[in-house]
């Protein structure tokens, strides 16, 4: 998390943020971090960019909405001050019973997360911030509040929301009746539509964009016609050292129980491989589906 850490150190020379006054007097930074992560990989970002930037000497404050996670690696331990935003979302039996009604819950969804957003930006630009910090939205990706800060702004942005650009997983239609296959495609191309609208909107307003490797970042070029800078994330030596262990044979798959991660991929090219020198498949997953846990065995 190193390169992450000092990503405030480089954008001072060639950035928007060199105009910011901690720019000017390279002092310890006031930044806030704000996000609405489910636990995963997105949130050990979060936390050792919280860990690093505390050592540093710099204040850090963490802001999330009622929706994230803080049981998975709390960062709220870690930050200065950390402040839960009540965020309320529409529920589903209010919903109303109208022809693609998935889309409509879908409209009132983004109308609640935009006026939160809102809400955000005033709190975090009150609060007088040398930096907003934001990472994505587990509903969104690219996060509400980006549209409407004025306070200098970065986000880091791991990858573009899969499923809204570029392939997407098809699902299962067989024995659908042709007209009912057709309402459900248009229903998951407005969806989309509505998704990518909202993801492209927020990430545009951002003043920098951050991400992990040059290959994400072509991603988001291709999602998004922005730039975004590499901040390679690295690894704690500390942590991933040598533990003396007998070396094996092993492919590790690492993500969420869903379709989406592909494990079934991993394991489906593994088993072409001879008995004789097969390796082990180890999936590594913090929660998911207990369908697609019982379809991966």
């Amino acid at each position: 998390m190193d390169s992450l850490a000092s990503a405030d150190e480089r954008v001072a020379g060639d950035s928007p943020f060199a105009q910011s006054s901690a720019a000017q007097s390279r002092g310890p930074w006031r930044i806030a971090i704000y996000h609405n992560l489910q636990s995963g990989g997105g949130k050990r970002v979060v936390y050792e960019a919280t860990r690093q930037f505390v050592a540093r000497g710099h204040t850090v404050d963490l802001w999330f909405p009622e929706t994230a996670d803080d049981e998975f690696l709390p960062t709220s331990s870690l930050a200065h001050r950390a402040v839960r935003i009540p965020l309320r979302l529409p529920r589903a039996e209010a919903w109303p019973k109208v022809p693609f009604r998935a889309v409509a819950a879908l409209l009132r969804l983004l109308r609640t997360l935009d006026r939160h957003g809102r809400q955000v930006a005033r709190l975090l630009d009150a609060g007088n911030y040398d930096i907003v910090y934001a990472h994505e939205d587990r509903f969104t990706a690219g996060p509400a509040p980006l549209r409407y800060l004025q306070t200098p702004c970065a986000y880091f942005c791991g990858e573009p929301k899969r499923g809204l650009y570029g392939h997407a997983t098809p699902a299962d239609r067989s024995g659908t009746p042709i007209w009912r296959r057709a309402y459900q495609v248009v229903g998951q191309l407005s969806h989309r539509a509505l998704l990518r609208s909202f993801d492209r909107a927020s990430t545009r307003a951002a003043r920098m964009v951050l991400t992990n490797s040059d290959y994400t970042r072509e991603l988001i070029w291709r999602a998004h016609a922005v730039f975004a800078h590499t901040s390679y994330l690295g690894a704690d030596p500390q942590r991933f050292c040598p533990v003396g262990r007998a070396e094996e044979s092993l492919v590790l798959s690492v993500g969420e129980l869903v379709p989406r991660k592909g494990h079934d991929v991993v394991i489906e090219a593994v088993a072409r491989i001879p008995a004789s020198r097969r390796p082990r498949v180890l999936v590594a997953a913090n929660g998911g589906w207990e369908h697609e846990r019982n379809r991966l065995r």
